[in-house]
């Protein structure tokens, strides 16, 4: 074989590890995974974020299979933690007219070994009612939206 032949090989077999070594750990000798941690957040955040959405739903039925599968109980308890928000207001002599919530992840910690995932999360509230009761209009959603 000729110099350049074997230069050419060289420099083939030296972008061919390369694209080998970022596609996989080399302690591991697995493809890397994304990040658990990243995931776990993303998770966390998506789970407040339909939890917020399923309080004024008025099918509440419609909470995200994929939460309820995590745990059985799961949608029974969100299903009373709505009613009981869309009924506060009610119990104070008032209707209900918003409800935000803003997740506050305060820590996430994952268990490599066991994959157990321990989360710190605080979930801040902030109803928005009128004290008096009030017939709202059937399209209170869209006005809402103008505002």
């Amino acid at each position: 074989m000729s110099k350049r032949s074997k230069l050419f090989l060289l420099v083939v077999m030296i972008v061919v590890c390369i694209v080998s070594f970022m596609q996989f750990n080399l302690f591991s000798g697995k493809a890397q995974d994304s990040n658990p941690l990243d995931e776990a957040k993303t998770f966390t955040t998506n789970y407040f974020a339909q939890r917020a959405n399923a309080v004024l739903n008025i099918n509440i039925n419609k909470l995200d299979s994929y939460f309820s599968s995590k745990n059985p109980n799961l949608k029974e308890f969100e299903i009373k933690r709505v009613n009981f928000y869309k009924n506060l207001p009610g119990s104070w002599g008032g209707t209900l007219l918003d409800i935000e919530f803003q997740p506050d992840i305060k820590s996430i910690t994952i268990d490599n070994q066991n994959g157990n995932i321990k989360e710190e999360v605080y979930e801040w509230i902030t109803i928005k009612w009128c004290s008096k009761k009030v017939q709202l209009p059937d399209n209170f959603e869209e006005l809402k939206e103008v505002k």
